[in-house]
């Protein structure tokens, strides 16, 4: 996080903090973030959840994230998908579905080949 918001980092920490404690209307809210600042963030928060890492909040002055976990005994059914933040419903996501000896395969994006 702090190699995309460097010293900005504290400055985010506070608008996160600002946000808790009020719990404004979001688009309102965003609106004081300065442009260059939103952009680094939404680049952290794309990057964080990739990772398993969602939900920052500010706890005792510093930012904490929770983390996604799984049982061992599930930890196959996870894949590249699960975070994904595009959505086949909504037409964004990235993967395919091909035809295949006449029946419908869904290609998962981050398949090589």
């Amino acid at each position: 996080m702090f190699s995309i918001l460097g010293s900005d980092e504290e400055e985010m920490g506070r608008f996160l903090a600002t946000y808790q404690k009020t719990s404004p209307e979001w688009d309102v809210f965003r609106k004081k973030i300065p442009d260059e600042l939103l952009k680094k963030f939404q680049r952290v928060l794309s990057e964080c959840k990739s990772e398993g890492y969602v939900n920052p909040h500010m706890s005792e002055g510093v930012i904490v994230w929770q983390q996604i976990l799984t049982r061992e005994r599930s930890k196959d059914a996870a894949d590249q998908c699960t975070l994904c933040s595009r959505s086949f419903v909504a037409g964004d996501c990235r993967g395919r579905t091909r035809l295949v000896n006449g029946q419908r395969h869904f290609v998962f994006c981050w398949v090589t080949g």
